[in-house]
């Protein structure tokens, strides 16, 4: 047999791949309708015809079809096909929801399969060069173990004691638990629902890690704090790629230490945290994309984005910042980045390709994207209209204030919601470093590296300022800045060191003793202020009533489900207040009991348990119903709940 020619590859490549498409339409038509055959026999006995053809006569379909084809490439089939699996993905999403099915793992893998078709149309034909390992890890080792070494105590410090500290969930906290472990059932099986304005993608990979621990704390949290020590090495990725291995470095120390950084990687009510590690690694993919004119990377980029979209509403703002960049970079930047254009629509397209599903369910469910905007849009909520009327202020004037409180939320205005320290989001050193080096990064504004830093920052500070309310969500809604400003302060603080020394290595023994001295004193006062001051006294959970259901969840987990359960409430504290208890307790049945314990009429084996207003009534009733067992639980030294067993 004659070898085949390259036309001829890319001709048998183009039908073997509609044979797969039409074959694998025919069996999903099995699988969502068994008894409805015509159309899956059609499908499959097609794509089979297909495959045959393809496979058995390919000299004959080159003689009759391969100057059609002279001007085909792999690539552009590779795209044809992503487009395709994502279009299929799109119609088996509607074709399950209406089938209320609830596994959709069959659609997310054609999502993925299309991302990948999409990067593997400009990665096949790269010569991937690997430079010889012992050689790099020797030319880079005291960098290596920099890096590693902050790296472990950003992990330490986000996972120490994950499940005991904070010592109580949150309302938001046990409504995403309860969410994510709903998506076992429809409608929020699909990938693309938006339980409480979460993507539905991220809810149900808490849910499977929830199946695969328990109910627990811990596993609630797990999440976040990966995100969080992502957010280290992708920081470190970006900064190094833009400024050097000093400004990475220093970036990667000050949000090692970061309090808020802690904070928001330790608790699940904020799915802000996913954004701190992804942004970073899609700015570093598109701006390296752009800048090596590498379509692979800036397909990956367009991946990883449409992926983050099914987390949290922050993607959306990521993809205006590339946008905005990408625009500034038509009338700034365009001679020092080749094929920018072109790179801009690779970039684009990849995203769409992914997204696209998601973009169609959302068209016939509108409701369920723009909920969140409805409620918490400064226009769509009528917020800035009626906040015109009520104090006299312009237009301006009350989007100029709305700025300026954002910004505040970094270095005045204490970080409350969700958090509750009397500090701002970055600890006074960082804030200081922050303002110098965001002077010294606008005035070189045309630098395309400064550029992009700038568009970073206030492309998410805007989007916090100008289009969400209230105004107190600030201080956790700019956590999406942070690491952004956080990359400011680094630039600030090299250029005093490189100031000091001068004329020293990139690493140098009098940089590494300044950078580890700075370390010492931001990581001393944020850890204190953290894990000593605000988590080790008992301070996040807000009111009492937060604090005792999360109490009361974590004790009654390890209870049988079985065991009658009685809870001496009061007029705050009773059971069904915050949906944690039933995220902790796995839904375990509790009767509130707000008549005197006297009435009570009690079996054998029930639990009775009192909040402290209580106590004394029940400590004097068990002296005539002797023989039980007690047991208590205490926050920070003050009574929380008192549980006694029924003999």
């Amino acid at each position: 047999m004659a070898p085949q020619s390259h036309s001829d590859h890319k001709l048998q490549a183009f039908i073997l791949g509609i044979a797969f498409l039409l074959t694998l339409g025919g069996q999903f038509a099995f699988y969502l309708s068994p008894d409805t055959r015509l159309w899956a026999i059609g499908l499959t006995v097609l794509g089979g015809a297909l495959f045959l053809l393809a496979t058995t006569l390919a000299n004959r379909l080159q003689q009759w079809l391969g100057p059609a084809t002279q001007r085909w490439s792999f690539k552009g089939i590779l795209i044809f096909f992503a487009l395709c699996l994502s279009g299929l993905a799109a119609l088996l999403n509607q074709e399950f929801e209406q089938a209320e099915r609830r596994n959709y793992l069959p659609v997310m893998a054609l999502v993925f399969l299309a991302g990948l078709s999409y990067i593997w149309a400009f990665a096949h034909s790269r010569a991937w060069q690997w430079p010889h390992l012992r050689l790099w890890l020797h030319t880079h080792r005291l960098e290596l173990s920099l890096l590693t070494g902050i790296l472990l105590i950003g992990v330490s410090l986000r996972f120490y004691a994950l499940g005991q500290l904070p010592r109580v969930i949150d309302g938001d906290e046990g409504l995403i638990g309860n969410l994510a472990l709903a998506t076992r059932m429809p409608p929020l099986a699909s990938p693309y629902a938006w339980p409480a304005e979460v993507g539905g993608f991220y809810m149900q990979t808490i849910r499977t890690i929830l199946e695969a621990l328990g109910p627990t704390p811990f596993a609630l949290r797990l999440l976040p704090a990966l995100g969080g020590s992502l957010a280290l090495a992708t920081l470190y990725l970006l900064g190094r790629h833009l400024f050097g291995v000093r400004v990475a470095l220093l970036g990667m120390i000050f949000l090692t230490f970061s309090h808020s950084h802690i904070h928001f990687s330790r608790i699940a009510s904020v799915s802000y945290i996913q954004g701190t590690w992804v942004t970073p690694l899609v700015l570093y993919l598109f701006f390296s994309g752009l800048k090596h004119a590498s379509q692979v990377r800036l397909a990956l980029g367009g991946f990883v984005l449409a992926i983050h979209m099914g987390v949290y509403f922050d993607a959306f703002i990521t993809f205006g910042i590339t946008g905005l960049y990408g625009l500034l970079s038509l009338i700034l930047y365009r001679k020092q980045f080749p094929q920018l254009l072109a790179n801009l629509g690779v970039f684009s397209l990849g995203t769409l390709i992914v997204v696209l599903p998601q973009i169609i369910h959302f068209a016939l469910r509108p409701v369920d994207f723009f909920g969140r905007f409805g409620k918490d849009g400064m226009f769509q909520s009528s917020w800035l209209v009626n906040e015109m009327a009520k104090t006299g202020k312009s237009f301006f004037q009350l989007m100029l204030e709305r700025l300026l409180h954002a910004l505040s939320t970094l270095n005045a205005t204490p970080a409350t919601d969700f958090y509750g320290v009397r500090i701002p989001l970055l600890s006074v050193f960082t804030a200081t470093f922050f303002i110098l080096g965001a002077l010294y990064t606008f005035s070189r504004f045309r630098d395309k590296r400064f550029g992009l830093l700038t568009v970073w920052f206030w492309g998410a500070t805007c989007a916090v300022a100008f289009f969400s309310v209230p105004p107190t969500a600030d201080t956790y809604r700019m956590l999406i800045a942070v690491p952004a400003a956080i990359l400011i302060a680094a630039v600030g603080f090299d250029q005093i060191l490189q100031r000091l020394i001068s004329n020293e290595p990139i690493i140098s023994r009098a940089w590494v003793l300044s950078a580890s001295l700075l370390a010492l004193i931001i990581g001393a006062f944020n850890i204190r202020v953290y894990f000593f001051d605000f988590v080790g006294q008992c301070q996040f959970g807000g009111d009492d009533r937060t604090r005792f259901a999360s109490y009361l969840g974590n004790y009654l987990r390890e209870v049988p489900q079985d065991t009658p359960t009685y809870l001496l409430s009061t007029e705050f504290l009773r059971y069904g207040t915050h949906i944690s208890v039933d995220f902790l307790s796995r839904k375990k049945t509790i009767e509130n009991w707000d008549a005197p314990v006297e009435t009570l009429n009690s079996p054998s084996g029930a639990l009775i348990i009192a909040p402290a207003p209580r106590l004394e009534e029940l400590r004097s009733w068990t002296a005539t119903h002797p023989g039980g067992t007690w047991q208590s639980e205490y926050d920070c030294g003050t009574p929380m709940l008192f549980a006694y067993y029924m003999p």
